[in-house]
């Protein structure tokens, strides 16, 4: 007697799993991929709400695990006109200190632009056609201090900015400007600052230190000064000066501390002014040269300081 014992095989889980796992790394591709293109759609959209004319963005580059974005060729007009040109901006952000509430900038860097700022009167501003309103009212809300800033390096290449309002204008051209280690969470460390700017005819370079976030800052460093034309800063002072002429040449080591109630300020090197005019309505000086080599010292006590 044979007896046929058939048996009835289930479906196996495992081809459904398989199936699920197919498509959420499918899904996560996809979302990667598209992910540039999401960020890209929206500084375009950003920046045009926010007043800027037919901007562009031509590449954008992000890897999510390492933090990095790039953006390249980044143009904006506004009435017309270049009000914003970035080359090349390069940005990497560390994710796990967020989770302790800091915002960790490991680096930041911005080659070969040209930003136009426009103050057409005393309560409108434009930076790279984007408009921002002047004299508003503050809100009395205190923003959370419980959030930290942390910026390891940012260097800035071949930036050229131009200011232009009612009363004058002037460019400024950041050929090379370098900070390191700006922590926020670490208020007794200094900052490293270096610059080599052009200010429309003059040059201005320099070394210093700072400790920007001490409960009493302060600066200390190297600056040097070629061809600085008086003239340029006139205009802010037409109230007090009829005239204003001259060109400086500076050569410095300075040294800024801010106690409690007092300032100090220490400073030794050279100072050359030529070609001079100093005017006011009662009074009327000139020279052709003055020349001052040394150290000086400046102490002063005050009741209480504050920075904005």
């Amino acid at each position: 007697m044979n007896i046929n014992v058939t048996q009835q095989q289930t479906p196996s889980s495992s081809p459904i799993w398989l199936k699920r796992l197919i498509f959420i790394a499918l899904l996560f591709c996809f979302i990667i991929t598209a992910l540039p293109y999401g960020i890209q759609y929206g500084i375009i959209q950003g920046l045009e709400k926010a007043g800027g004319e037919e901007v562009s963005l031509d590449d954008v580059d992000f890897n999510l695990f390492t933090g990095e974005l790039s953006l390249h060729k980044l143009h904006s007009k506004r009435q017309q006109q270049a009000a914003l040109s970035i080359s090349s901006l390069k940005l990497q952000v560390d994710w796990l200190p967020l989770f302790n509430k800091r915002l960790f900038v490991s680096s930041l860097s911005i080659k070969d632009s040209n930003i136009k700022i426009d103050q057409p009167d005393s309560t409108s501003l434009y930076i790279a056609g984007i408009h921002i309103p002047l004299n508003t009212k503050k809100d009395d809300k205190q923003q959370d201090a419980s959030w930290g800033f942390g910026l390891n390096k940012l260097h800035l290449t071949n930036n050229r900015f131009s200011y232009a309002s009612e009363n004058f204008s002037d460019e400024l051209t950041i050929q090379d400007f370098f900070i390191s280690k700006a922590f926020s969470w670490e208020p007794k460390e200094t900052s490293d600052f270096s610059f080599d700017l052009q200010f429309n005819k003059s040059s201005i370079a320099g070394n210093i230190r700072v400790s920007m976030f001490a409960e009493y800052p302060s600066i200390e460093g190297q600056l040097k000064i070629q061809k600085l034309n008086l003239n340029d800063f006139h205009s802010l002072l037409k109230t007090q000066l009829t005239e204003l002429k001259g060109v400086v040449d500076t050569d410095l080591t300075f040294e800024v501390l801010l106690g409690k109630n007092s300032i100090h300020v220490q400073q030794k090197g050279s100072l050359f002014i030529n070609q001079a005019i100093i005017s006011t309505d009662a009074l009327n000086n000139s020279f052709s040269s003055a020349y001052w080599t040394g150290a000086s010292t400046y102490k002063k006590m005050v009741a209480s300081y504050r920075f904005y």
